[in-house]
């Protein structure tokens, strides 16, 4: 099992932050986002881990000096979406692998439970009232048939939270839609698009693994930040 970390973003919404280096970087509890990312899928045995950059790429390889990494340059990352970075780590990826957003921190606990559930395309959902900027999802029959920002919340069952597992089916699959997606230069889009189209064409099913009640927050803007360092202080268990 491999990671991918998308860490390439400019991190516009959070100016006040993220104007001197990548989001990936902020910190929380003393260490940033992505470190906490590493040390997590270190300690489950993932240590091929491929972290795709961009935006002042120097400090985020200079931060991450002391893990093997292998980094993945999106040159278009002022002009893409995060579908373009993992378009970019894809082209370097034929086994197995966890994807996980670099603005993303969540406890071991939901990474455990991701690698735990069987399944070609594997998303943890936190079943919660969920608002319009939300990546919400639909179930049928306990599989997930819809992923956007756009549905009507009140239909939603929940929010995917920004991490998931691809395994046989579900690596080919994605790929072959990433690709005919990137084609159609649909650049400033989101990977779960590509998760959509994946349903669409019914490659396979994707499942997913109930996370709530966990701890895990995604920093869009400044109030999320606040947030996660609440969520995960020192004075709480992680």
């Amino acid at each position: 099992m491999h990671a991918i970390i998308l860490a390439a973003g400019l991190g516009k919404r959070i100016p006040k932050y993220s104007s001197q280096r990548p989001k990936a970087m902020l910190k929380i509890n003393g260490k940033s986002i992505i470190q906490h990312q590493i040390e997590l899928f270190n300690k489950h045995g993932i240590k091929d881990i491929a972290v795709v950059v961009g935006y002042k790429h120097g400090l985020l390889r200079k931060a991450l000096k002391p893990w093997k990494i292998n980094y993945v340059f999106n040159p278009f990352y002022e002009s893409t979406n995060n579908l373009g970075s993992f378009w970019f780590a894809l082209n370097q990826q034929h086994t197995d692998f966890i994807l996980a957003n670099g603005d993303t921190i969540f406890e071991e606990e939901i990474l455990a439970r991701l690698i735990k559930m069987p399944g070609h395309v594997v998303l943890p959902i936190d079943r919660k009232k969920c608002g319009e900027e939300e990546m919400k999802v639909k179930l049928k029959k306990g599989y997930i048939v819809e992923i956007n920002k756009t549905m009507p919340p009140p239909s939603a069952y929940g929010e995917f939270i920004g991490i998931a597992k691809f395994n046989g089916k579900g690596v080919t699959g994605i790929k072959s839609v990433a690709h005919q997606i990137m084609e159609n230069k649909e650049f400033n889009t989101f990977y779960e698009l590509a998760i959509q189209r994946f349903i669409d064409q019914n490659l396979t099913k994707v499942k997913p693994v109930d996370i709530t009640g966990l701890r895990w927050n995604e920093i869009d803007f400044e109030e999320d930040y606040v947030k996660a360092k609440k969520l995960f202080s020192s004075k709480r268990k992680n």
